[in-house]
């Protein structure tokens, strides 16, 4: 069976929609051929001609963590996904080789440590990973880690 690939974007509210409308459509210039899914809060707002697949989020908060469940829902067996507000200036098949070795792979955030989020028991030499940029296979060991960072982020906000 042929492994897929494909470009995942969550957006919540009419403005993050707009914003992903157009970083798809960059994917769609550049990868045209790749498959796009989009998960909103609601689906009658989404252009059926840059998206493949539209889901629904159920509930949303309108917040980041709106962003983190919907991963673990990716019918792709190599899923990127990408933040509303990216875009493509090149193709990025590549990305995907990664994927061969490994099971993640992101983009480290611009800062070490986030602003208004320090964790004590994290060192300062670790970099914070960014998650607008999130290359993962669909493995269980992934939807581990996604799951503890939904747990750990809604504690977080305890």
């Amino acid at each position: 069976m042929k492994s897929t690939a494909g470009i995942l974007y969550i957006a919540t509210g009419e403005s993050y929609v707009k914003e992903a409308e157009t970083s798809a459509a960059s994917v769609k210039h550049f990868m045209p051929d790749i498959p796009i899914h989009l998960w909103i809060d609601d689906v009658s707002c989404a252009s059926a001609t840059l998206f493949d697949e539209v889901h629904k989020i159920v509930n949303p908060t309108f917040s980041f963590f709106d962003k983190i469940n919907p991963l673990l829902e990716s019918k792709f067996d190599k899923t990127l996904f990408l933040d509303t507000d990216t875009l493509l200036i090149d193709p990025v098949y590549e990305l995907f080789m990664l994927l061969e070795k490994y099971e993640m792979a992101y983009c480290y955030a611009p800062w070490r440590i986030c602003p208004g989020y320090d964790i004590p028991e994290c060192p300062a030499a670790f970099a914070e990973p960014n998650t607008g940029v999130i290359l993962y296979k669909r493995t269980d060991e992934v939807k581990d880690v996604i799951r503890s960072w939904s747990r750990i982020y809604r504690d977080q906000l305890s």
